[in-house]
């Protein structure tokens, strides 16, 4: 379980928790809640159908990334700032909501389906990242303006085990830290597919670099990393 935090982004958004789930077990299901929660229609009233509702939609109000097509850290943190970028941008978001905008930046086409095709849980999904965008600890300089009645002090430790537990409910699978060198992000990466998606065979930059796998992977974290930080100006 790790976090990037924003603190030039309003409160609310400050913070992007994340955790590297290996061995999951439950895709199917757990896209068909997803899939169930995005039709829902939204209840009016305090009904007791609308508090379960938004339990329901809390529980699974994360970005769930297919962990194979993300090259590295840089990379995951360069989308999800696009992503809180557009979302304080009048106009700017291409999607719902910031946890999909996560996946919109990550593809290298504007093609929203396919970027949930390419980047979002399937059903064959074994290795997923999961990411909550929210507030960071009440005792930030910008916290309180969040909230208009006086809660109790929570610490970046606490919120990050609250949503720690929030994700292992809603996935079946072995949290691992991302940078372990053995489990971690650098064993899920498929390369292949990664240059395949991004049309980067043909790249003479790293086609020079056949039979150096090593130097290859640098340079091709490079480039889908600087893809992703230029898309919202190449729209």
């Amino acid at each position: 379980m790790d976090s990037f935090t924003f603190p030039h982004f309003p409160c609310d958004k400050s913070t992007a928790h994340f955790a590297l789930f290996r061995n999951v077990e439950n895709a199917p299901s757990l896209r068909q809640r997803i899939v169930k929660v995005s039709t829902m229609p939204v209840p009016v009233g305090d009904s007791g159908a609308r508090r379960e509702d938004e339990v329901e939609r809390d529980a699974v109000n994360f970005a769930f990334i297919d962990a194979r097509l993300i090259t590295s850290r840089t990379h995951l943190r360069t989308a999800i700032h696009q992503a809180l970028l557009a979302s304080v941008t009048p106009g700017a978001m291409r999607t719902r909501g910031v946890h999909s905008e996560i996946l919109f930046n990550l593809n290298p086409t504007n093609n929203i389906t396919e970027s949930f095709k390419n980047f979002g849980l399937s059903d064959k999904s074994t290795s997923l990242l999961v990411v909550r965008i929210g507030p960071g600890a009440s005792s930030f300089p910008s916290a309180a303006s969040c909230h208009s009645a006086p809660r109790p002090v929570l610490t970046h430790e606490q919120i990050q085990s609250q949503v720690r537990e929030l994700m292992k409910d809603a996935v079946i699978g072995s949290i691992v830290p991302l940078d372990d060198p053995e489990q971690g992000l650098a064993s899920v990466t498929d390369w292949g597919a990664v240059k395949k998606l991004f049309k980067l065979n043909t790249e003479p930059a790293v086609k020079s670099l056949a039979g150096k796998p090593e130097e290859e992977h640098v340079v091709v974290d490079k480039i889908v990393t600087s893809a992703v930080a230029m898309k919202s100006v190449m729209q």
